[in-house]
């Protein structure tokens, strides 16, 4: 992560976890998962189900001028968000 706030020594996740690769994959320009626990694509993920406990999601692609995806800016939190 080229940020990181609050999930301590988190630096990257393996893709097969990410997150982020479901938002740069997403048709919507701004994926947000309200509570990962209740998501299939998420329920059993080693990043919601252990640490850093990840409920709330919401990520946006970072896309060059010409369409190619960078990564994302997201926001975590451990709560769900309604």
């Amino acid at each position: 992560f080229m940020s990181n706030r609050g999930l301590g020594d988190v630096r990257e996740t393996p893709r097969s976890q990410a997150f982020c690769s479901h938002a740069i994959l997403s048709k919507e320009d701004i994926l947000i998962i309200k509570d990962a626990k209740l998501d299939p694509r998420f329920v059993n993920n080693p990043l919601v189900t252990g640490p850093p406990f990840i409920r709330f999601y919401a990520g946006a692609p970072l896309e060059t001028p010409d369409g190619y995806k960078l990564g994302t800016f997201c926001i975590i939190d451990t709560k769900p968000w309604p």
